[in-house]
């Protein structure tokens, strides 16, 4: 293994836990998604063994190729996006990023393994703290038109029936920080039926957030996604400018069992 790998390398679901006891359960689920003909930014995994004194001329030519004007930097931790335990929240993201910029990012990612906050939830999920290791998945930035986090299951009623979703006209890490909380969609799954919950005064000017969801394709992205990874899903998408609908993340949804 080197210290930088493409994330398209990382593709074979068969083996995906080995996968994600080297670059973190994020980064494989990106890798075989891609694999799997979902859109996803394009990017790399830098893994602890990366040193900036050693590797910093490879980090470059990585980033060259990737042809990104930024990039967006966050966690692939081998303890996060498990099937018990999500981490969500807890170690840090940064967007959008420059080359120039990017070492000190990847060094602060690194750093929020080892939080107040990040050592207190691994002793909730019994991780041992020397055992964790920091990958930090580097992808390139998709500027949003509407993002959103998918379930294919309600979280909430845990109704098989249902699935639920948050979005709205904005970058996504404004909703999963908590800054924003967008429309709340609830989508019988059978039928696929859409049912908004929000506030109108929040909408754009000729803004159908109904039709905009379905016109995403997410719903049935969502369920496609679920089947290969034979789990209910919990799945961060972004619409980008160019209109393609972008898998940022997908994750076993945790405290179903």
């Amino acid at each position: 293994m080197t210290s930088i790998e493409w994330l398209s390398d990382i593709n074979n679901i068969s083996k995906r836990i080995e996968y994600a006891n080297e670059y973190g359960m994020k980064a494989t689920n990106e890798g075989i998604l891609k694999k799997h003909g979902f859109d996803v930014p394009n990017g790399f995994v830098v893994t602890p063994e990366w040193k900036e004194s050693v590797d910093g001329e490879a980090l470059k030519e990585f980033y060259k190729k990737l042809g990104a004007s930024a990039v967006s930097v966050r966690s692939s931790a081998t303890c996060e996006d498990s099937h018990k335990y999500s981490f969500a929240g807890i170690f840090e993201s940064y967007m959008p990023v420059v080359l120039d910029e990017l070492p000190l990012y990847i060094a602060k990612c690194r750093e929020s393994l080892k939080s107040e906050e990040a050592l207190i939830y691994m002793e909730f999920a019994k991780v041992s703290p020397d055992k964790a290791k920091m990958n930090v998945l580097v992808q390139e930035f998709i500027k949003a038109k509407m993002s959103g986090i998918f379930f294919t299951k309600n979280p909430i009623t845990r109704s098989d029936a249902e699935m639920a979703c948050q979005f709205g006209y904005m970058q996504g890490e404004k909703l999963v920080s908590g800054e924003e909380s967008g429309f709340y969609a609830i989508i019988d799954k059978n039928s696929k039926e859409i049912k908004i919950q929000g506030d109108s005064f929040k909408l754009l000017f000729g803004a159908n957030p109904s039709y905009d969801l379905e016109l995403s394709g997410i719903i049935d992205k969502a369920l496609k996604i679920e089947k290969l990874f034979d789990f209910p899903q919990d799945i961060e998408f972004t619409i980008g400018l160019d209109n393609k609908t972008y898998i940022l993340q997908s994750r076993d949804i945790t405290g179903l069992e």
